[in-house]
């Protein structure tokens, strides 16, 4: 059996025209290059060059031998080119799927980052829900997904890692009839129409029987009255209608700062954001999934400070809601 080495050898006696020039360009002892040679050539059963006083010249095998051989160097020069490209994340492809809030939080700034620092990456980023998306990463359709955990974290052929558990809250317009009422509940609520994603099992099993008018159930989850497959322009929902929308603080920031929405005074504690990374356990992620998972990791600290402060501006340690003049005048 013969290798690469082989032909490299092989290449070079044609290129000095002679086996001694080209034994001293490769830094081997004549007799090594030729036994080398005649191991190629014992190889292929048949004869590569012909000797004379002149030098040395391809036979009619040899030119074929020669011109394969320089593209297949080729070739694997550009291989080890590509993987050490690889390592280095000068090229690769994403191909991510994300849930709805994941995409407005964090993936789509990620992704952005990810090709301003590496920008021949190649990106492909899918938003679905967490259901469509926990079954595409599991046949191979999505390199990596971010998204609620709850399915994935049933299957043996996946593997998860929590990143993402921000706390939800609902926001209204600031004129809304619910903000007007000394304190509110889930029964109040229940009495307007919710905007949001599906939601899993553990947020709906803590929701009554009667939903009225936020949504319906289907199966054991719960799907809103409205429901999102993208969640990012959500707070225009709540502008224009008495819908309560389902939302991280952090989405919602620049409609707070404007005072175009306000935040309901009421924390349900099974509102909350569940998300993380969800892979194939048979399959390691490439360098530019990796490099796409420290990002949002990054991200992620940056939506704890940024909450924490909305938290403290637009509500009150009591959960008071702290509302725009517009919003005072139309209570009085």
């Amino acid at each position: 059996m013969y290798d690469l080495r082989h032909l490299e050898h092989a290449i070079a006696v044609a290129d000095h025209g002679g086996f001694r020039r080209a034994a001293e360009a490769l830094g081997l002892s004549q007799p090594t290059l030729t036994r080398s040679l005649q191991h190629l050539e014992s190889c292929l059963g048949a004869t590569l060059f012909d000797r004379s006083r002149r030098g040395v010249e391809p036979t009619v095998f040899g030119r074929v031998v020669l011109e394969r051989g320089r593209a297949l160097i080729r070739d694997r020069r550009s291989l080890d080119r590509e993987v050490e490209l690889l390592k280095g994340l000068d090229v690769g492809a994403l191909d991510v799927g994300v849930g709805p809030y994941a995409a407005a939080l964090a993936a789509h700034a990620a992704t952005a980052r990810l090709v301003a620092r590496r920008p021949g990456i190649h990106c492909r980023v899918r938003v679905m829900d967490w259901e469509s998306l926990t079954r595409a990463v599991a046949d191979g359709r999505c390199d990596l997904g971010l998204a609620e955990v709850s399915l994935a974290e049933s299957r043996p052929d996946l593997a998860v890692e929590l990143v993402m558990t921000r706390r939800g809250y609902f926001i209204c317009r600031p004129d809304h009839e619910i903000l007007r009422r000394p304190s509110v509940g889930v029964d109040d609520l229940l009495e307007f129409p919710w905007a949001c994603s599906t939601m899993p099992d553990r947020a709906a099993d803590q929701l009554p029987a009667d939903l009225r008018r936020a949504g319906r159930r289907e199966g054991p989850s719960f799907l809103p009255a409205i429901c999102l497959d993208v969640v990012n322009d959500i707070a225009v929902m709540a502008e224009g209608s008495d819908v309560l929308c389902a939302v991280a603080l952090p989405m919602v920031e620049r409609e707070l700062e404007a005072h175009r929405v306000a935040v309901v005074p009421f924390r349900p504690p099974w509102l909350h954001l569940k998300s993380g990374f969800i892979t194939r356990r048979d399959r390691t992620p490439s360098p530019a999934a990796a490099a796409f998972m420290t990002l949002i990791k990054e991200i992620d600290e940056e939506l704890e400070v940024r909450e924490s402060a909305l938290v403290a501006r637009f509500l009150g340690r009591d959960g008071a809601t702290r509302t725009s003049p517009r919003a005072r005048v139309a209570r009085s």
